[in-house]
């Protein structure tokens, strides 16, 4: 049962985050959606939420690994 709830608190921080961003910055690249899909880490998708308040572009959001390229 907790394995079911933790996925279901994932997915609801990704849809919030995707929404944010798509708010803030339009249509995104589908690039983007998979990448920060594929995140897994609640304290990275906090970081991400966070940075979402500052980012003046799409390309200020550092996804693990790599930042993401402003299209």
């Amino acid at each position: 049962m907790e394995v079911v709830w933790q996925k279901g608190q994932l997915a609801g921080q990704h849809k919030m985050l995707l929404h944010q961003l798509t708010v803030k910055f339009g249509l995104l690249p589908e690039e983007v959606v998979v990448r920060l899909e594929a995140v897994t880490d609640e304290e990275v998708l906090k970081s991400l939420s966070e940075q979402v308040l500052t980012a003046n572009s799409l390309g200020d959001i550092t996804l693990p690994d790599s930042q993401v390229d402003e299209q």
